[in-house]
């Protein structure tokens, strides 16, 4: 029915764009007709004020604690680059599948239906990886486990992304879906081990911003920087070499600090299903996914 009215192509969907704005104008108009403190609050916002205060210091507060422990701080750090990454990858495959993947197969089809296979791929790549990964963290430790997953996602974005068909796609989409939700349940599990208990909902805090607001920004770069197509080389080859980078990056930092590289999963990796030092007096668990998906 939009399409009768406005016609087709990109002039038509600016112009139905711009009349979904109209109510939003009209909606504000009328606001701008209230005078000041019309609609409430009826009471003092000074509390509200001090309770704005009171987050934004907790944020800062879990922010420090987060520097003030290496493990924290590494993990942290990978994980928003990741979702930089990803976020990247995600415009890219919604804009093959909007403007490239128009046709396709019986197996493997374009369009609306191709993007619906492509978030299942994903979805059982998450799926693999909650069963894999606490398995896996046991027998290699987080740190290697991590390391393996952004090398296997360089790796598998160089040589399945960049062909560019539907099926090829779908299994680099399943893949990503595997390596993010592996790095998630590792990065979870190493802040709950590493930050202290008075911290940690302001730690979460802050990565759950973090977590959120890396993905945006790189939507938004992406929106800048992507072709119409989603056909970019420059940028899948961006991508591969970020995870590779950030692999050895990460790999390199736990061998300074002497962490899981040493044949095996470090004696006080709680994936590996060990106490800690007896001293310490506490009993650590295996690594389980946090609430928050990738």
């Amino acid at each position: 029915m939009a399409s009768a009215l406005v016609g087709a192509g990109d002039g038509a969907y600016a112009l139905l764009a711009g009349f979904a704005a109209l109510p939003y104008l009209v909606a504000s108009a009328v606001a701008a007709g209230f005078t000041r403190g019309h609609l409430g609050p009826d009471h003092d916002t000074a509390t509200d004020r001090a309770a704005a205060r009171d987050v934004l210091h907790g944020m800062v507060a879990g922010a420090r604690h987060v520097l003030a422990h290496p493990p924290a701080t590494a993990v942290l750090a990978v994980m928003a680059v990741h979702r930089l990454l990803y976020g990247l990858l995600t415009l890219v495959v919604l804009l093959l599948y909007r403007n490239t993947f128009t046709e396709g197969s019986a197996l493997f089809p374009g369009g609306l239906a191709g993007l619906g296979q492509v978030l299942a791929a994903g979805a059982v790549g998450t799926l693999l990886a909650a069963v894999v990964t606490p398995v896996a963290v046991r027998r290699m430790g987080k740190a290697r486990w991590i390391t393996l997953m952004l090398t296997v996602g360089g790796a598998g974005q160089l040589l399945l992304g960049g062909l560019f068909l539907p099926a090829t796609t779908v299994a680099a989409v399943l893949t990503l879906g595997f390596i993010a939700q592996a790095v998630k349940i590792c990065v979870d599990t190493t802040l709950q081990e590493s930050i202290d208990d008075d911290f940690r909902g302001r730690v979460f805090s802050v990565y759950d911003t973090l977590f959120n607001v890396t993905f945006v920004v790189s939507l938004l770069v992406g929106a800048f920087l992507l072709p119409a197509s989603g056909m970019s080389w420059a940028a899948l080859a961006g991508v591969g070499v970020g995870y590779l980078l950030t692999a050895a990056a990460f790999a390199r930092w736990c061998v300074v600090r002497r962490r899981c590289f040493s044949g095996g999963p470090h004696p006080e990796d709680p994936a590996a299903g060990v106490r800690r030092r007896p001293e310490l007096g506490r009993e650590r668990h295996p690594a389980t996914s946090g609430n928050a998906t990738s």
